[in-house]
């Protein structure tokens, strides 16, 4: 008996390790091109129209406290980068009408797109989920969680990552 619980056990920690392996792998292949975007007035967006620009993904919420912790951080980034062609694209699953309220408050100049299928099913399972994609399309570098991006070794990693 003990060697069938122990087997099956064996089994259980296996199945869960592939699962969050196979999660944290999706955060890398998430294919940016095929998400159904809109703009905050309900326009159809294509993150393909980026192309040839490198641009900072942030997927974010209004109610998620380290996503708005960080917006300050990001606007940082953006001061600094966009001068050398960077989009910086905050994405929510919320209604356009909850981020204009957010945007009146805080007018962070990004643009704010919405996400019309759930993050989850990109491998997005915590926000803010942060991706750097370099002129090609390509996602060259995620971050989960806060981070300082308006620093001054985190601006020269994102130039670097891009180059």
């Amino acid at each position: 008996m003990k060697l069938k619980t122990g087997f099956f056990t064996f089994i259980l920690v296996l199945l869960l390790g592939g699962l969050m392996s196979s999660s944290s792998c999706n955060r890398q292949k998430v294919n940016l091109d095929k998400l159904k975007l809109v703009d905050m007035d309900g326009n159809k967006v294509n993150l393909a129209d980026y192309k040839g620009k490198p641009m900072l993904v942030n997927f974010w919420a209004t109610w998620c406290p380290p996503c708005r912790k960080e917006k300050p951080q990001l606007d940082k980034a953006r001061e600094v980068l966009e001068k050398e062609g960077w989009e910086f694209v905050m994405i929510s699953e919320e209604e356009p009408s909850v981020v204009k309220n957010y945007t009146k408050k805080y007018p962070y100049p990004f643009t704010y797109l919405q996400i019309q299928t759930n993050i989850k099913l990109l491998g997005v399972f915590e926000i803010p989920q942060t991706y750097v994609v370099n002129k090609k399309g390509k996602i060259v570098h995620s971050h989960n969680g806060y981070n300082a991006w308006g620093s001054a070794p985190m601006i020269d990693k994102l130039q670097a990552l891009v180059e």
